[in-house]
């Protein structure tokens, strides 16, 4: 929010508030005046309140109607990529970085468990094949960014929802455990938010890639999700609720955020170096 001139910010819990307040009610003709309000009181500036009613303006004429359908749907549009974007962005930096800290347990475990179609018996799997040319970009030592060779060479992804999720489960077993199985606590971080990720990352796609018209791929990943979303008919523009566009993009810093806290927490608690490579 811009800060009328020499006035301070409110408090950051008068902020929430008001975004909180305006975000829910985006498309009812009253997010400007009511922000303003609640987030600067009796002190607005006429400067300010002026550009706050020139905002109720716009978005309550009835004659505006398109204008502010196709405004709104581009903001909702533009949270979605982003939010999306930052989440894949993160979770890609975050699962490079810790493996090349730890390339003797995370890069090994990564190599074992990334490769090939799982569904086939181990030895009938076809070891990828690594370019002279890959290795040379590297002056052939890969000891310090095994994690950035692991993905340039393709043995891991991370341009889809499933391809992040079956790195990050390759690579953040458990030391101590002989079978070396996933990580419990990673499992159930995937598993609480998938569906919301799942959501974003059809969305963020449709927007994307056909301009927000849905087709019959969207609505096969959307089934069961969203009633309104699966109604919609074919070739038809996905229209985004103000509650739908913050579930989605809160479910994305959220998840981001604990992601992170896993993996820094799995980086203090286990090196590369004793039994079970784990500290304490």
């Amino acid at each position: 929010m811009l800060k009328p001139p020499d006035e301070q910010m409110p408090d950051a819990a008068a902020l929430a508030a008001a975004i909180d307040e305006g975000w829910h009610s985006i498309g009812t003709g009253k997010v400007g005046l009511r922000v303003a309000r609640r987030v600067q009181g009796r002190d607005t500036t006429d400067k300010y309140e002026y550009g706050a009613h020139i905002v109720d303006d716009l978005l309550d004429r009835e004659e505006q109607k398109v204008w502010r359908e196709n405004a709104i749907g581009s903001l909702y549009s533009s949270l979605i990529i982003g939010a999306y974007t930052a989440f894949e962005v993160l979770a890609t930096d975050l699962w490079l970085v810790a493996v090349n800290e730890r390339p003797k347990s995370l890069a090994k475990y990564a190599l074992e468990f990334a490769r090939g179609d799982t569904s086939e018996p181990k030895a009938a799997r076809q070891e990828p094949s690594v370019l002279l040319s890959t290795l040379a970009a590297y002056d052939f030592n890969v000891s310090g960014a095994v994690g950035d060779f692991l993905r340039e060479s393709n043995r891991v992804k991370f341009d889809s929802l499933n391809g992040i999720q079956t790195a990050y489960k390759a690579a953040f077993r458990i030391p101590e455990d002989k079978k070396k199985r996933v990580s419990n606590q990673l499992s159930e971080l995937f598993k609480g938010a998938y569906n919301d990720l799942y959501a974003i990352e059809a969305v963020r796609n449709l927007m994307a890639h056909r301009g927000g018209k849905v087709d019959q791929k969207f609505l096969d990943q959307v089934k069961g999700y969203d009633a309104g979303w699966s109604a919609t008919l074919k070739d038809q523009p996905l229209q985004l609720a103000g509650q739908q566009v913050s579930k989605l993009v809160l479910a994305s810093v959220r998840f981001s955020s604990s992601l992170l806290v896993f993996v820094n927490d799995w980086l203090s608690k286990y090196t590369d170096s004793g039994p079970g490579c784990r500290i304490g």
